[in-house]
């Protein structure tokens, strides 16, 4: 199968090929796993990258507004965990997050228009998500470089001042003992690999970059 993109081929400006380990945020849908890891393999990037798998990728880990609905509170809350434990243990610098047209996510949340024949609807309805996901990403390795006692926790609702927020992306109020654990094992990771505590600079140069691909599974637009 041919692909849009291809290492050393057909990459737009500007756009990064990732030199060091990655974390690659997919849909779930069937039909192109198989695609994304030709991808990832085509990039130079087999056995270097981590994956988490979340429907419609960016549509479930986005930060809701304030008084919105939060149906996907539990895979966001996966996902930061997971890029935690991503930067201790295969000190990742690159996050992909590869969305997909003809995504039954966007359909059946509830997205106006899409899927109704109009590709250009859909593609600005995946630009839009995966902007504000990157956003929220972009701020969150910001505050963990510049802050590192002190972030906004990403899983919950938009309440006011991330300046407010203490430092504990793993708060989770109605389970305390898993976040005392996690933290341990975050601790414990950096403990064994390093012989020093997580820091600043763990998350210097994290990377986020968007991809788009068509159900033929070819990378045809570039989101970042």
């Amino acid at each position: 199968m041919s692909h849009g993109l291809t290492s050393g081929d057909r990459l737009p400006s500007g756009v990064r090929l990732a030199t060091k380990n990655v974390l690659l945020v997919t849909c779930m849908d069937l039909r192109l796993l198989d695609d994304a890891v030709r991808f990832m393999d085509e990039q130079n990037l087999t056995n270097r990258y981590d994956q988490f798998i979340a429907a419609g990728a960016s549509l479930s880990l986005v930060r809701p507004a304030r008084g919105e609905p939060d149906p996907f509170a539990s895979t966001r809350h996966g996902f930061y965990d997971h890029l935690e434990l991503a930067v201790a243990l295969h000190q990742i610098r690159y996050i992909y997050v590869i969305e997909h047209l003809d995504c039954g996510a966007y359909r059946y949340s509830g997205t106006p228009s899409y899927g109704e024949g109009d590709p250009d609807v859909d593609v600005r309805a995946h630009q839009a998500q995966f902007d504000a996901f990157r956003r929220d990403l972009l701020e969150y390795i910001s505050r963990k470089q510049s802050e590192p006692r002190r972030i906004p926790d990403l899983r919950s609702s938009r309440r006011g001042s991330p300046d407010s927020t203490e430092y504990e992306p793993y708060r989770l109020p109605m389970r305390p003992p898993a976040v005392t654990w996690f933290r341990g094992l975050i601790d414990r990771i950096y403990q064994d690999r390093y012989h020093r505590k997580p820091l600043a600079a763990d998350w210097d140069k994290v990377h986020v970059e968007g991809y788009l691909m068509n159900l033929r599974g070819q990378i045809d637009r570039v989101l970042s």
